[in-house]
């Protein structure tokens, strides 16, 4: 394998990794949001929010390969929009599946990362 092989390599795996640090506090903020919805609280500015948030983890997952959390938040991004906002517990037991699908992702990349031999140095 050639040098610039193992360096683009090295980088699309190390954005992977930066993606993972920051999945902790986006299953986070997608916990707020459950937890609004199940009280029957969220206002048109949470809908919003939620929106950008689903959108967000959508592009994010098919950008470094996190498919199964893009596939579950298109699904989800599109019942925003026919059943929002008259089923709000509705929408909070979805958002406990993505984030149960974002968990996942979280620990298998976390198991790989402890496996990962150490970068050589060249």
């Amino acid at each position: 394998m050639k040098k610039s092989d193992v360096d683009i390599e090295q980088t699309i795996q190390n954005m992977r990794v930066s993606y993972l640090d920051g999945l902790a506090g986006r299953i986070e903020q997608l916990r707020q949001f459950a937890d609004i919805l199940r009280e029957e609280k969220a206002t048109e500015d949470h809908y919003r929010d939620l929106r950008k948030e689903i959108h967000g983890l959508i592009g994010s997952g098919t950008t470094y390969g996190f498919s199964s959390i893009s596939d579950q938040g298109k699904i989800f991004h599109e019942m925003l929009h026919t059943i929002a906002p008259i089923h709000q517990k509705l929408i909070a037991s979805y958002i406990d599946s993505l984030i149960h699908s974002c968990d996942q992702v979280l620990a298998q990349g976390q198991s790989a990362e402890n496996r990962a031999p150490p970068a050589k140095d060249n």
